[in-house]
């Protein structure tokens, strides 16, 4: 897990991120852009118990054993995108955590699953 660099290389965990459903993945992202559970429980319109459910089932299916590594490997993830090196389904994802939430939010609304007050689709 770690690279010539001393950093951590969480690109194995990051490749793990195929086996979240479509849900998990939201919370991935948004774990990754640094929301707190209460957050994502108002983006995703769903209570922080069933946030904590799905950080538990990502944090189990990405195999670490925190909720920072777990937004780390998002992190990753999203920098493994950006270098065109695993199949997530676009060219890459947009600069810095607040970029990637923006992102995630606006993918999401024109799939309709996360509905945000006081922004348009």
């Amino acid at each position: 897990m770690t690279r010539t660099t001393g950093f951590p290389d969480w690109s194995r965990e990051a490749e793990r991120a195929a086996l979240l459903s479509a849900r998990e993945r939201e919370v991935f992202l948004l774990l990754g852009a640094g929301c707190c559970n209460r957050k994502i429980s108002a983006r995703l319109d769903v209570t922080e118990r069933t946030v904590k459910a799905h950080v538990a089932s990502i944090m189990a299916k990405l195999q670490v054993e925190s909720r920072l590594q777990a937004g780390l490997v998002a992190q990753s993830h999203w920098s493994l995108l950006d270098n065109g090196t695993t199949d997530g389904g676009t060219d890459g994802g947009p600069d810095g955590a607040a970029g990637r939430e923006d992102h995630l939010a606006q993918s999401s609304m024109a799939e309709g699953s996360i509905h945000l007050p006081g922004k348009t689709g």
